[in-house]
């Protein structure tokens, strides 16, 4: 069974488990041996693991367990990213799903949508930090996945999960940054990595993802100054081109020697937000994302069509473009009197 061990020379606990395959592993849980905080917490992650323990023991012996699901994804999901994040969310179900003896899609019932999401919020991680309800809502999104596959496999002859209703926490809204922040951020970026420069220069000039910064150069057509996007948000599928930015130009073609504008690394996000932004730079109301929300917020206001600026940032839903449209007071003066052509002016009155 899983346990706790102390190293020399490392002020950590230590997690000694069985993975999946059944392979002895050591790694760190990051806490630390002289706080009895932090041991408590070492302690609730080697209990978890335990219950990973079981779920190969038990799931060895039962044909209809949830051996499948893992292999259903890998073949349903092209994307290898949106697989990985797939399969990611759905061990972390399949870890509570054998902590309460469910060990088949027949055992499953609808109160467990509420009693995951009551453990998901209230199960530290190994930051220390416990996880919010619209992560759990996600993976309870995919768990109801899980069990539609089921029925198609005839394991059982009804969802029984279909048609519940998960009431999300509305997120935070991310603003457009301003002129001032973007030079703030332009200043302290020749000291960061140099991914982190060009991904900001590609995401404040086109909108895209941070994912979607990394082009490959036979996607960039100098000669009639186009970029595709060959896989966005959604897969290949969803490719998409675009003019050129003036103000890239010179910046793509300092990298013409690539195969690609820049590699992207695992935890770019929180390296760009938490580490840059929020530590470094003190902007704790930002995130690279907001470079998506400037570009369309700019487009819209500069008087951009609604169907060519969604088309420019890869949108097709119009909804959701207009949710990413962040507008001060002041943006609004110039339209003030727009539309109200009728009514009676201050000196009519």
């Amino acid at each position: 069974m899983a346990s706790l061990h102390q190293r020399p020379r490392s002020p950590f606990w230590w997690l000694k488990f069985t993975d999946k395959k059944g392979v002895k592993r050591f790694r760190s849980t990051g806490f630390r041996t002289d706080s009895a905080l932090e041991t408590s917490k070492a302690k609730s992650l080697k209990a978890e693991a335990e219950v990973g323990e079981v779920v190969v023991a038990e799931q060895a012996q039962k044909s209809d367990g949830w051996n499948w699901v893992e292999k259903t994804f890998a073949l349903e999901i092209i994307n290898p990213l949106s697989r990985q994040a797939t399969i990611d969310r759905w061990r972390r179900v399949e870890v509570f799903l054998l902590q309460k003896k469910i060990h088949s899609p027949t055992h499953v019932h609808p109160d467990l949508l509420a009693e995951y999401i009551s453990w998901r919020t209230s199960t530290p991680r190994r930051s220390g930090k416990k996880a919010s309800r619209n992560t759990a809502i996600y993976e309870m999104r995919v768990f109801i996945r899980v069990m539609r596959h089921a029925v198609r496999r005839r394991l059982i002859q009804y969802n029984p999960l279909e048609g519940v209703k998960l009431a999300k926490t509305p997120p935070k809204v991310k603003p457009a940054m301003t002129n001032e922040e973007i030079e703030i951020i332009r200043q302290a970026l020749p000291e960061q990595p140099a991914w982190m420069t060009i991904a900001f220069e590609i995401a404040l000039a086109t909108g895209c993802r941070l994912r979607e910064t990394s082009i490959p150069l036979k996607c960039i057509d100098f000669l009639r100054g186009r970029i595709t996007f060959p896989a966005p948000k959604g897969g290949e599928g969803k490719s998409f081109t675009i003019p050129m930015p003036t103000t890239l130009r010179l910046l793509l073609e300092s990298l013409r020697n690539k195969k690609v504008t820049c590699e992207i690394p695992k935890m770019a996000s929180k390296e760009f937000g938490r580490d840059f932004l929020h530590r470094k730079l003190g902007l704790k109301h930002l995130s690279f994302h907001c470079l998506r929300v400037t570009k369309v917020s700019r487009m819209l206001l500069e008087g951009v069509p609604l169907n060519f600026a969604m088309r420019l940032v890869n949108h097709s839903d119009e909804l959701v473009h207009r949710i990413y449209q962040r507008h001060e007071v002041s943006d609004l003066e110039v339209y003030r009197d727009a539309g109200i052509s009728g009514a009676k002016s201050d000196s009519q009155t």
